[in-house]
């Protein structure tokens, strides 16, 4: 029996690899387990962002209405929209 170096798991297989069949097979587990660690991290930084989505437009909509239109008139005030017409 042997130990696995990458998830201490005990492999209950005994084999006898040449050592290049050996490396191979320890490189291609270190790839797998490296693929789901990555995977891992990905959709752990996706809930994170999304969870900082969710309460940007929790507090978006529940700002004041008074803060909203005071927000848009700004916004239109800007872009000239209610500059002083020539006469």
């Amino acid at each position: 029996m042997t130990s696995s170096i990458f998830s201490g798991k005990r492999c209950t297989k005994s084999v006898a690899w040449a050592p290049e069949e050996a490396k191979n097979q320890l490189l291609q587990q270190l790839s797998r387990e490296l693929a789901n660690e990555q995977g891992a991290l990905i959709m752990k930084r996706e809930r994170e962002l999304n969870e900082i989505c969710d309460a940007k437009a929790r507090n978006a909509h529940h700002r004041p209405a008074a803060l909203r239109r005071r927000s848009h008139r700004r916004s239109h005030h800007q872009h000239g929209r209610h500059s002083q017409r020539p006469k």
